[in-house]
């Protein structure tokens, strides 16, 4: 494994000295996607470990710290379970399976007391996706960049990062009522504008007044949170853009805004090729995640 370890920390160092606010895609690419890799293991580690069952939860930040010795020289710094040459695109992990049609809720939660900042994995209890939310290929390219992390404690931990942000307004939870209904028999809804989904196929958030798409069910966002319960509670959210994939998907982050301005994370989301211009045109934005 050293071997390899030590080609991908070159190329790695490439892609973090690159010009502009992406970087550059080819050496990212190369960095993140070529294995093996200390990215592709630690996304095994973290797969697994997240599975595995501890009898006292808090022992879990303790239980993986003596690996993390192994990692630090290729990956750079450790903050609550995420590494900061990982960053943004490892932001992307996720409780629910990529190819998850039936929309599932998530059966992770947040324990108390609290375990990490919003934006990594260490703070739920339950199974985590990590490496097919968190690959790179060769024709995607990165919307985001990480900026800083500013540490308070092991547990409050602050990344600012520069990225496309759009916001949604919460419109009614009876929204998604005759939608289901319509799906119950067989039928295909239609929705005038774009649809913004979560696990019970709810179409509760408005991004626009006007039609950017043509209403399709199948065309559309799909939220992903992490705690099912947040699907009852949350109201107006921010959306995050971290990553455009080749076959025109954006991949990113659905989150709250606090009192004092930053945002906690709620889960992640993914939108087809209606929203591609959306996000694309959209104007960078400087956000603190705690």
């Amino acid at each position: 494994m050293g071997k390899e370890m030590n080609k991908w920390e070159t190329t790695n160092h490439e892609a973090l000295q690159t010009n502009g606010p992406r970087g550059n895609f080819e050496t990212i690419y190369h960095a993140y996607g070529n294995r093996p890799s200390p990215s592709i293991y630690w996304g095994d580690i973290v797969e697994i470990y997240s599975r595995m069952s501890l009898t006292i939860d808090t022992d879990r930040p303790i239980a993986i710290s003596g690996l993390l010795d192994t990692f630090r020289p290729y990956l750079g710094e450790y903050w609550a379970g995420m590494w900061q040459h990982l960053l943004p695109l490892h932001l992307l992990w996720s409780t629910r399976p990529r190819l998850d049609h039936e929309l599932k809720p998530s059966l992770s939660y947040r324990p108390d007391p609290k375990r990490g900042p919003s934006w990594s994995w260490m703070s739920l209890e339950g199974a985590v996706y990590y490496r097919e939310h968190c690959d790179i290929g060769h024709k995607d390219a990165l919307l985001s960049k990480f900026l800083d992390a500013e540490v308070l404690s092991p547990r409050d931990i602050r990344l600012r990062i520069r990225a496309p942000m759009i916001r949604a307004t919460w419109v009614d939870e009876w929204a998604g009522v005759i939608p289901r209904a319509l799906l119950t028999l067989g039928l295909r809804p239609v929705f005038p504008g774009m649809d913004m989904l979560d696990s019970r196929w709810e179409n509760k958030w408005l991004l626009s007044r006007f039609q950017l798409g043509d209403g399709n069910i199948h065309t559309g966002l799909c939220f992903a949170f992490d705690v099912a319960s947040f699907e009852k509670t949350v109201r107006d959210v921010a959306l995050l853009a971290i990553c455009h994939r080749g076959y025109k998907l954006v991949d990113g982050l659905v989150l709250q805004e606090n009192a004092d301005g930053s945002f906690i994370r709620l889960g992640r989301f993914s939108a087809d090729e209606a929203y591609d211009g959306v996000f694309l045109r959209g104007n960078e934005t400087e956000v603190i995640l705690v």
